[in-house]
């Protein structure tokens, strides 16, 4: 747990020389939540799962939220999705690809809670391997309600997509959905 919680600070502190509005002054490296996927989870033809970002090992979301604290004091910024992959990292039964899971578009969103729909962050479609698959970024992803997820450091991160499995089928499937942040002056 050390050893990661180390590995995420030192790669938070990747700073650009530039200050322009297209330049991140900060990244956060890679931030990635596990998702497990089963029979359970599919509902109406509907595959979906989220996780909040904070429960993951060592909290490398929370870490980049309090680098940026540290870094940045009250300086006005905002935060920003860079990056969106996603991977298979174990799977069993029913499920070899990201294809037997969803056939055709799915997306990855992030949530205030488990009671909302949240917001679209990355799309990817027809994909028929295991990943990773950089996932292509929804164009309303960087606006203020997403804004407000990002600062609060308290969010849902998940997957859905219309599915062919049904609730009686069997699989059990792993995911890491990693996402790079970036830090912009406002």
């Amino acid at each position: 747990m050390k050893l990661l919680t180390l590995l995420v600070l030192s790669s938070l502190a990747l700073f650009s020389t530039s200050c322009g509005d297209d330049e991140a002054l900060f990244t956060s490296g890679q931030v990635s939540v596990k998702l497990n996927l089963k029979e359970g989870d599919v509902v109406s033809e509907r595959l979906e799962d989220r996780k909040n970002i904070s429960t993951e090992s060592s909290n490398p979301y929370g870490a980049f939220l309090n680098e940026v604290d540290r870094t940045f004091g009250d300086s006005p910024r905002e935060i920003r999705v860079e990056e969106v992959s996603i991977e298979i990292s174990e799977t069993k039964d029913d499920v070899a690809t990201f294809a037997d899971l969803w056939p055709q578009e799915f997306e990855v969103f992030f949530a205030a809670d488990d009671s909302v729909s949240g917001y679209t962050i990355a799309t990817a479609s027809s994909a028929t391997n295991v990943g990773p698959i950089t996932m292509t970024l929804d164009e309303n992803v960087n606006r203020q309600e997403v804004q407000d997820l990002l600062n609060s450091g308290n969010f849902r991160v998940g997957v859905r997509g219309n599915t062919e499995q049904t609730s009686s089928a069997k699989f059990d499937t792993t995911l890491n959905i990693t996402t790079a942040f970036g830090v912009y002056e406002r």
